[in-house]
């Protein structure tokens, strides 16, 4: 008996669904899907402001990438820092400037902060192009824990 209940409902709840679908499509989407963006974008790099304020030269240092989440790069000598906010965690990875698909997870936005603060030179070192080549099976944990 449930079962048959549905079935008569199920053409009036996919009419509905479809109804929904146009009107949100016609009258929300194409303002409030960018303006959501936009404003995640601004949010992130807000905390990227509050966070890894030693590394950002100048405003123009960071920049935003038009991805399905907040997400935004920073160049900083040597090193390619990839912020990303998905799900409310943010996580920062860095990969050499001259080879950014090499990349490492440095952890949460506040942990990268926290270890790039004192380490951020010593970083920028290895990830030259001269002693990143040398560099035979680079491991972050090890090249962290041995300075």
């Amino acid at each position: 008996m449930k079962i048959r209940g549905l079935e008569l409902l199920r053409p009036l709840i996919l009419g509905l669904g479809f109804a929904f679908k146009v009107v949100y499509g016609a009258l929300f989407a194409w303002w409030l899907s960018p303006w959501l963006r936009h404003r995640a974008n601004r949010e992130l790099v807000s905390d990227i402001e509050g966070h890894l304020y030693f590394l950002i030269a100048t405003p123009n240092d960071i920049r935003v990438l038009h991805t399905e989440w907040p997400t935004a790069e920073i160049l900083s000598g040597n090193l390619l820092f990839t912020i990303l906010r998905w799900r409310d965690e943010t996580t920062v990875s860095v990969s050499p400037k001259h080879s950014p698909t090499q990349s490492y997870q440095l952890g949460s936005l506040e942990d990268a902060a926290r270890l790039l603060r004192t380490r951020a030179e010593d970083l920028n070192v290895a990830f030259s192009e001269e002693e990143f080549s040398r560099e035979t099976g680079f491991y972050l944990p090890d090249f962290l824990r041995s300075r």
